[in-house]
């Protein structure tokens, strides 16, 4: 069961070793321009410091140097004072936690040194459904330690100001929260997908890679569900079993085209296909890269806006792309 106290560090729990980590992300979009974006951080208090930023992308730049706009990847003091949901770093994010659970609001005003892009953001997000937590995985990877996460449905509202131009956000929106040791020097290739129709349809998987990296083709190779949820006529269902697959990726790997299927506690069959709209080359964790693609996605016969976050172990992914392009 999931409490207030949840949407705060948990020191309690919190071991001594060195890679624990609280991180939390919260997904905004507009689909009519095949816009996409994140806010995302992660605290390490036994290494006192944070990480932080934000992130928009489109079709016109998908890389991190010539994306709509790029700052994520620069270490902060974890400064006394600071909570979960209530901090402020030096490159001008700031976030507050107004009620747990339910409510949280961002601001951001930073200039790359760089090269002079002026960016503002002023968000607000509110849950729109409960706080879930899926089931314990049978295999438990570094993204899924124990059953320390959950995610929660909601609606992100407000404006990001980029060299001067105003994009308006109202959008469904995904959130999650994580805690628990992420060194992620073991974690397999795997997809974490979701998307959101209405406050009564949705779904969210997180598939991982049980296949040794050299036998793994990762091109219309599918891989196991391993936790997630299904969201029908409003009644959330544990995903516990399900395999997807990118079925379509271009010349450089980036996933085009993607099925999912799975069952649910209640007997419920989910059967998703979707197709990116933007995808952004990106790094967070130095370990792996990530795809992180806007996806238009068919569920239950309508269309339900969302994403595809395509990750593999860095190595990896290196030598799949220099196959392809021999």
């Amino acid at each position: 069961m999931l409490l207030t106290s949840d949407d705060y560090f948990h020191k309690d729990e919190q071991s001594d070793n060195p890679y624990w980590n609280e991180s939390a992300w919260f997904a905004f979009n507009i689909p009519e321009k095949s816009l996409n974006g994140f806010v995302y951080f992660y605290h390490r208090p036994n290494m006192a410091y944070t990480n932080g930023g934000v992130a928009l992308w489109d079709p016109s730049g998908e890389e991190m140097y010539d994306c709509i706009y790029y700052d994520f990847g620069n270490t902060f003091a974890l400064m006394e004072g600071f909570e979960m949901f209530d901090f402020e770093l030096p490159n001008g994010l700031k976030v507050e936690c107004i009620e747990p659970l339910q409510k949280f609001k961002f601001k951001y005003g930073g200039e790359s040194l760089y090269s002079g892009a002026h960016c503002k953001l002023d968000l607000t997000w509110e849950g729109a459904l409960p706080a879930y937590q899926s089931g314990v995985p049978e295999n438990q990877t570094e993204w899924c330690p124990a059953n320390w996460h959950y995610d929660q449905i909601g609606r992100m509202k407000g404006t990001v100001i980029v060299d001067g131009e105003t994009f308006h956000v109202d959008c469904f929106s995904l959130r999650d929260h994580s805690w628990g040791p992420r060194n992620l020097v073991r974690n397999p290739r795997g997809f974490f997908t979701w998307g959101i129709t209405s406050a009564k349809s949705g779904f969210h998987c997180q598939a991982v890679c049980t296949t040794p990296p050299d036998q793994d083709p990762v091109s219309g190779f599918a891989i196991p569900v391993l936790a997630g949820w299904y969201l029908k006529d409003g009644v959330f269902g544990e995903v516990k079993s399900g395999e997807c697959a990118a079925t379509e990726r271009d010349a450089n790997g980036r996933p085009l085209a993607m099925e999912l299927s799975g069952t649910d506690h209640l007997g419920r069959k989910l059967a998703v296909k979707g197709r990116a709209k933007t995808i952004l080359n990106c790094v967070l964790y130095p370990y792996l890269l990530q795809w992180w693609a806007q996806f238009e996605w068919e569920l239950d016969g309508e269309v339900c806006n969302g994403e595809l976050l395509d990750f593999l172990p860095l190595q990896q992914a290196r030598q799949f792309v220099r196959r392809l392009r021999k």
